[in-house]
């Protein structure tokens, strides 16, 4: 089986699923601690394995530097051992929304509802956009 197939078979739906913010931090934009804070985010609570996650970024992310892939470590290193709740959002591409990233022993699927929003999450841009670079990573 091929490795992105896989990918999307464990995360819950294909990356044109996956929201566009997501799939931009993962192939085009630079890396940041914002943006691999929420590729972590992403990847951990949707179910994908550490060592899944770091290969997916290393192949994805065009020069992706140890210090992305330790952050990485790091961040889903501290939440797999956290017990506090409420620790970062994230997209569920089983759900179709945002949900709260808690501690092991917190609540799973505790919805977030956006104080901005009617709480529909459903405005959130998903899959490939268009642009040059679309062909490239796909």
């Amino acid at each position: 089986m091929l490795f992105i197939p896989l990918v999307g078979l464990i995360v819950g739906g294909p990356m044109s699923m996956w929201p566009r913010i997501v799939l931009d931090f993962l192939f085009y934009f630079p890396q940041t601690s914002f943006t691999t804070g929420a590729l972590a985010s992403f990847l951990y609570e949707n179910g994908l394995p550490l060592s899944m996650a770091l290969h997916l970024v290393r192949v994805g992310h065009d020069g992706a530097k140890d210090t992305m892939l330790n952050q990485i470590d790091t961040f889903i290193t501290k939440w797999t051992t956290s017990s506090d709740c409420h620790l970062v959002t994230f997209w569920n591409v089983r759900l179709q929304t945002f949900v709260w990233l808690n501690g092991p022993n917190g609540p799973r699927n505790e919805f977030l509802v956006h104080p901005y929003t009617t709480g529909d999450a459903n405005g959130t841009v998903t899959g490939f956009d268009v642009s040059k670079y679309t062909a490239a990573i796909q």
